[in-house]
């Protein structure tokens, strides 16, 4: 099987300069013992700001760091997001969130927003996002090319019985634009084909490369009620296509689904 399981995600990098890091807005109707998550997690203090009843859960941002530090406080970020997920519906900001204070938050986000918030947390509730990739083999592409088209064997014969050296470069060269076009399309009709098919067990859709027609990379919300059943399906997919590397990452929380500015 080439299906892989993965649950680190990554969000935009941006500055951090002092202020309040923002990991997401949650409802305050669920019980969150952000202390006690602080200890379980390792990482730096955290506490809610809350009005209205939302909540945001932040932490204290520091200097910009270092590559190395950066990538320290990417996975530490995405626990945290791992984690509230798991506990409550959630807004999930994305990596380098920072609003100045407090007071913004309140008056930007819970006040600003509130209602844009409201909307998305009942649009996310009980669902997650899972992210599928499934691009072809090109050796295995080519072959099947071959075989759903015969004619372009015998064609290749043909160029190369021919005397003429000049004759046969042509020929080649318009041989190998053939199968190049006949490869694009068979792959852009196997990507649409998987991306509609996974398509209906899914609340929302979000391509994560527009320009990716002859491959798929795309994250579906799922409700956590079909997972199995949409995972079940991404293995049936990859049985059926053995020439496509298939990788689903997920669940996780629902970054792709989330439009909420978050500064400004």
């Amino acid at each position: 099987m080439t299906v892989s399981r993965e649950s680190e995600r990554a969000g935009p990098v941006t500055d951090q300069p002092t202020g309040v890091w923002v990991y997401g807005v949650c409802p305050m109707d669920e019980d969150l013992d952000l202390d006690t998550l602080t200890d379980d997690l390792g990482t730096g203090r955290m506490w809610a700001v809350e009005q209205d009843g939302l909540r945001t859960v932040v932490g204290e941002a520091s200097e910009t760091p270092a590559s190395a530090a950066e990538s320290t406080a990417l996975r530490a970020h995405l626990r945290v997001l791992e984690a509230l997920h798991a506990k409550t519906t959630l807004v999930p900001a994305a990596f380098g969130t920072v609003l100045p204070d407090e007071q913004a938050i309140r008056t930007h986000l819970l006040a600003g927003r509130a209602e844009e918030l409201r909307r998305l947390l009942e649009r996310l509730a009980g669902r997650v996002e899972v992210i599928v990739r499934a691009e072809a083999d090109d050796d295995a592409v080519v072959e099947t090319v071959l075989a759903e088209h015969p004619d372009i064997r015998q064609q290749g014969r043909g160029i190369e019985s021919a005397r003429d050296p000049m004759a046969r470069l042509r020929g080649r060269l318009a041989l190998g634009e053939r199968v190049a076009e006949a490869v694009a399309a068979h792959q852009r009709a196997v990507a649409s084909a998987l991306l509609e098919r996974l398509s209906s067990h899914a609340d929302a859709v979000a391509p994560r490369d527009e320009e990716a027609l002859t491959s798929l990379d795309a994250a579906f919300l799922i409700e956590e009620g079909q997972l199995d059943v949409f995972d079940a399906d991404v293995d049936e997919l990859a049985a059926e296509h053995p020439g496509w590397r298939f990788r689903s990452v997920g669940p996780a929380p629902p970054h792709h689904f989330v439009d909420a500015p978050w500064s400004g």
